[in-house]
């Protein structure tokens, strides 16, 4: 885990009301089973880590991460969009430099929502992936660039 996705993973953790180390924990109450699935969403989100990678760092299996993503996606997707993309944005500055550079260091999950939210929270993490998908398509064409650039230089 790169040093930002560690100091996003603490920032989640607080977030959700618990600590990296109750996380990690055997512990399967109700309320630490929620923050834990919270946690993984905020992670997923975040910073695109993959199900096997969020696993490793609350000792949980790639499947149990899944179903605890799509869990609270669910939710979601039901109309618990206020409380969860305040946390969204809680983490979210970890993910920016203050120009907005740091979009480019993380590889974005697909925005499924194309219209936007009515909140204001919802707008601006709304604003957040429309901000990933144009940094990432930017990034696609650089990297065409450079590498015709490559290949002409080659021969």
């Amino acid at each position: 885990m790169t040093l930002q996705q560690r100091a996003i993973a603490l920032d989640a953790a607080r977030v959700v009301g618990a600590t990296m180390d109750r996380l990690k924990s055997k512990e399967r109450t109700q309320r630490i089973a929620t923050q834990r699935q919270e946690w993984v969403w905020l992670m997923r989100r975040a910073t695109g880590m993959s199900y096997p990678q969020i696993g490793k760092e609350v000792g949980r299996d790639h499947s149990t991460i899944i179903h605890s993503y799509n869990l609270v996606e669910q939710h979601y997707n039901n109309g618990a969009h206020d409380r969860l993309e305040r946390a969204l944005v809680e983490v979210t500055p970890r993910v920016l430099d203050p120009l907005g550079a740091e979009f480019c260091n993380f590889d974005p999950l697909p925005v499924k929502r194309r219209t936007p939210p009515q909140t204001e929270l919802g707008k601006l993490v709304y604003g957040f992936e429309i901000q990933r998908e144009e940094c990432q398509r930017r990034l696609e064409a650089l990297n065409i660039a450079i590498n015709r650039l490559g290949g002409a230089d080659a021969t």
